[in-house]
């Protein structure tokens, strides 16, 4: 096996690793927020995954779609249950963005990092098949990171967290329906991916831009 495999795992997780780091690195209780972050997406990934098996039976794209919406409602609905559980009453920012980051950095490890190496060796591929699916990882973190906060948005009142909730499962399901048409109609991996960070940018920049705009507002009041 190609010991360049290594490039694109760490290209997949390296940023998000980063941001974890400096964000966590004061507070030991961060690191925790980090791993109850990675254990949400796995009790969604887990609790969906027996619906996710009756819907084998149904044509290409209504399964495709099917299964974006129960990621969706599954992802954000634990995610909240996460932020309201554990940050809501300090409504601390950091623990809500080391809950983000663990939440993707988890899916890209399971999803990702650690597959890379078996279907280098079953299948024989070069180090730079990987590279759409690394940086498809980091967009991904960072939509996870952009969902936690739309949802601390909700928890801590800047918006109804009967809009927060909906507005994220909403999101994610259009996104992952994106993804996967894209994926079906277009073929190249790279436009794929190049589509898939353009989205995520556009929805989660305008996100963090109205959380900075309200906490340096009350802030200053």
């Amino acid at each position: 096996m190609d010991t360049l495999i290594v490039i694109p795992i760490l290209v997949s997780v390296l940023p998000g690793l980063v941001a974890l780091i400096v964000i966590s690195r004061p507070n030991r209780s961060y690191w925790l927020m980090a791993l109850i972050g990675g254990a949400g997406w796995l009790i969604a990934l887990i609790a969906r995954e027996p619906i996710l098996l009756l819907l084998g039976s149904l044509d290409l794209y209504p399964r495709i779609c099917l299964a974006a919406f129960m990621a969706g409602v599954f992802e954000e609905i634990t995610r909240y249950l996460i932020l309201k559980r554990f940050v809501s009453k300090n409504t601390d920012l950091y623990g809500a963005l080391s809950i983000g980051l663990g939440w993707g950095l988890t899916e890209a490890l399971l999803l990702y990092a650690i597959q890379v190496p078996l279907a280098a060796t079953i299948y024989g591929y070069n180090w730079t098949d990987f590279l759409p699916g690394a940086i498809e990882r980091n967009s991904a973190i960072l939509f996870h990171l952009g969902m936690t906060i739309l949802i601390m948005l909700g928890i801590i009142g800047f918006i109804s967290v009967k809009v927060a909730v909906p507005l994220a499962i909403g999101l994610h399901t259009l996104l992952d329906i994106i993804a996967g048409i894209t994926a079906i109609e277009i073929g190249n991996v790279w436009i794929v991916e190049g589509i898939i960070a353009l989205i995520a940018l556009v929805v989660v920049l305008p996100i963090i831009y109205y959380f900075l705009k309200e906490i340096l507002k009350r802030k200053w009041k």
